[in-house]
Formats: structure tokens, sequence, C-alpha cells
């Protein structure tokens, strides 16, 4: 969901976002309650333009630390480990699952700005992506809740009549 909302927000067509909490929403309406306990803290959006090597970075940087609640899982991106080495062998993107393989080929990705900043030291290679000249870091725009409360509002399902 978070993914989505990111992508939607910016415009981007990558999103790398976490859980943020254990919070589960209950079936029905979600209310601004819920968006509160989703999002408890609003952190401002920032895309990044990564190549396809950045982008395995990035993900192979988060696998290696998924069993923590910071784990920022991708969105839009599709990827295959290898099983010998570890790492991200393949990147397939947009709605046809197209291979990304040409560095010269860039694609935004949105994530909240405190984790491209690195989180606090947990993401050093992140945080070295996103300063780094050729990845053209776009900070401002909205935060993480508002992009999920208008995603949400855009996707609402019709109500159920009894």
């Amino acid at each position: 969901m978070f993914g989505a909302a990111l992508c939607e927000a910016t415009g981007a067509e990558i999103a790398f976002h976490g859980t943020l909490n254990d919070y589960t929403v209950q079936p029905g309406k979600i209310t601004e309650r819920d968006l509160f306990m989703l999002a408890p803290y609003e952190n401002p959006l920032v895309v990044l333009n990564l190549s396809p090597s950045e982008c395995r970075t990035i993900i192979e940087e988060q696998l290696a630390d998924r069993k923590r609640s910071v784990f920022q899982a991708p969105y839009g991106v599709k990827y295959t480990v290898d099983n010998a080495s570890g790492g991200v062998s393949s990147l397939k993107v947009g709605d046809n699952m197209r291979i990304w393989a040409d560095d010269g080929i860039r694609l935004k990705a949105a994530f909240a700005g405190y984790y491209a900043a690195g989180a606090g030291g947990r993401f050093p290679e992140l945080r070295r992506i996103s300063q780094s000249a050729g990845t053209e870091t776009v900070y401002g725009g909205m935060g993480t809740r508002e992009a999920l409360r208008e995603h949400l509002k855009k996707h609402r399902r019709p109500e159920r009549k009894e």
C-alpha cells in the first residue's frame, strides 16, 4: 500500500518503504486514526533517479537487513537473487516487467527522506547513493502519511449496501 502511494504521489516508477510498526488495519473503513497508526510520524518524500546498478545495491542492502523493522520493501521492481552469491542478478520493471540492466537508463524511485538519508546509519549504501552527483535527489512535496491518505481517497472502494 505504501509503495503504490509513494509512486502515485511522486510519479516514480519504483518505491521503497517499510511497515513502520506492527499495526494492522481492521476490515472496513480506514480512519484518520488508522493513518496515524500506520504512519506515526510524517516523513517527507525523496525521489532518486537510479541506475539498475544502484537499485541492485539498495535492494541487496535491504535484503541483508530484512528481519529488522526498518526493512524497506521494493515496489514496482521484481528482482532475482542469485543463490550462490546472494546478490541480485536481475531486475524487471514496468507493467510488462521488462528487463532493466542498462545503467544508462535511470528510473525514478521514491523513498521516505529519513531512509534515503541512511536511517541513522542503518543504510550507508542508500545514503551514499542518495548523495552521489548522478542520482539527482529531489526533496520536497508531501510526506508519507499524506501520500497514503491521498492514495486511499483516490482508490476508495464503494461502500457495500446491506
